[in-house]
């Protein structure tokens, strides 16, 4: 049996005929105010040599293209070097300037409507007089700067440290830390002619701890004054916490029997490098009820997240009803799950303030292990492991002095069993703690092997991209 086979032909476009139905859209020709430059490539990412921008009347130089990446890239203490040249005649240009510059952008395109809320934080400026403009026509019309970037700024009376480069969407809420190079040539005529352009570049500065951290938290000794209680403040390298308790509104027993029977203890100072493990010490000490002990064990929850938390008196009161509308911190999008109780609890007494802050947004970056369970003594269980810092690099804790700030929060958690939930209490513990880039004391080494040249972290740079490319709500 024999079957003829007909093979499909492709369907007919017309193309003349298109482009009268559907014109293109009409695009402004420069960049206005309303419009948010996320990242223009203006130049050929995949060449060879160096980052060259060339427009009508000018063009940029910034020098190499390092770390393999698509794009102007800096780190701490860098340099932002390159030259400048103006094409054409120079009797009419009087003036230019570079001016490398820091924005926090908050954007809240609505139905409708669009407001945007830009705030320079970090301004440094080259200007090139009339002189030094004319006498570059000896050096093919090129002019040299080099702008250092300060690893500490003025902003609102305040001393802080530059932002990375950051971007987050959360229900139609986008916040940036944008820097840009902006170059401005101005001529005089007939009319004054003002030439501005701007070029996007990141800036990733690596962080590290002043001291190593502690790898363990050892088993704490027993010593006969402390039979029943373990001595949870062994050293000055290890900082112990004790745990709320939120008792059940039906919960009659009495609360005093509750305090002093959970700690959690971690290194000190909590500074730690993204992707290393974090060990800590939980201490269940029920020395009268010692069968609590067994029932809390299997109901042990830690986590990290991260904190995207921004302050309205210093961003502008016009986004505090928009924050105190969406920011309502749904910790049930993070990952960590949240028990259901079936009656209200009491909540434990926090130092927050509403009025002023507002968390955008959580998130959930690693689970907690225990590793080690012992018995201290009767009715005492130390539970010891470990906690993971999310990926090599790719963490880090900034701040831009009150206004906007990426924290960590190690969240502990130890719930009662469902079917006593009405009768004791829970316990919880939420400890911010700060993350670096890179290991304690890697800088010396790494500027030797360079060449004096600051990396950047480039582990940053991922978490920077995905972002860009993940606009769904976490």
């Amino acid at each position: 049996m024999s079957l003829a086979v007909v093979n499909d032909m492709p369907p007919e476009y017309f193309s003349d005929s298109t482009s009268e139905l559907f014109p293109l859209p009409i695009y402004s020709p420069s960049l206005q105010n309303a419009n948010n430059l996320l990242y223009a490539p203006l130049c050929d990412s995949t060449a060879a040599g160096n980052w060259k921008y060339d427009f009508k009347h000018m063009g940029i130089d910034l020098g190499p293209r390092l770390w393999g990446v698509d794009r102007p890239v800096y780190g701490l203490n860098a340099k932002v070097q390159g030259t400048l040249r103006l094409f054409g005649s120079l009797e009419n240009v009087s003036e230019a300037s570079v001016t490398f510059e820091g924005t926090m952008d908050l954007t809240t395109p609505e139905i409708g409507t669009r407001s945007s809320h830009d705030v320079i934080f970090l301004s440094r400026i080259v200007n090139f007089t009339s002189a030094e403009i004319q006498a570059c026509s000896a050096n093919q019309n090129e002019l040299s700067f080099s702008i250092p970037i300060p690893s500490q700024v003025e902003f609102q009376g305040a001393t802080t440290q530059p932002p990375p480069t950051f971007c987050r969407y959360y229900y139609g809420f986008i916040c940036l830390i944008r820097y840009s190079l902006k170059v401005c040539v101005v001529r005089h005529g007939l009319t004054k002619a003002v030439d501005l352009k701007a070029i996007p570049v990141l800036y990733f500065p690596k962080s590290r701890p002043s001291q190593p951290p502690l790898v363990e938290i050892a088993r704490p000794p027993v010593h006969e004054d402390t039979l029943h209680t373990p001595d949870l403040h062994q050293s000055d390298r290890i900082r112990t916490y004790q745990l709320s308790a939120v008792y059940p509104k039906t919960y009659v027993g009495s609360r005093s029997q509750c305090k002093n029977t959970m700690f959690f203890s971690l290194p000190s100072p909590h500074c730690f490098t993204s992707g290393s493990k974090i060990p800590f010490l939980l201490s269940l000490v029920f020395p009268s009820d010692p069968a609590l002990g067994e029932l809390y064990f299997n109901r042990i929850r830690i986590s990290l997240l991260k904190r995207l938390t921004i302050c309205t008196q210093a961003t502008g009161n016009r986004f505090k009803r928009l924050l105190t509308r969406r920011s309502s911190s749904k910790l049930g999008n993070t990952g960590a799950s949240a028990r259901s109780s079936p009656g209200p609890r009491d909540s434990p007494e926090r130092s927050s303030s509403p009025e002023t802050e507002h968390v955008v947004q959580v998130w959930q970056i690693s689970d907690g292990h225990v590793k080690f369970k012992s018995e201290y003594s009767e009715g005492v269980c130390l539970y010891r492991g470990f906690i993971k810092t999310g990926d090599t690099g790719r963490e880090c804790s900034w701040a831009l002095w009150s206004a906007i700030k990426v924290q960590y929060i190690l969240q502990v958690t130890v719930s009662a069993p469902s079917h006593l939930e009405d009768y004791l209490p829970d316990f919880e513990l939420e400890e911010p703690i700060d993350l670096t880039t890179d290991t304690w004391e890697t800088e010396d080494r790494e500027l030797r092997s360079m060449g004096g040249i600051p990396v950047p972290a480039l582990g940053l740079l991922k978490t920077f991209d995905d972002a860009m490319t993940d606009t769904s709500v976490v």
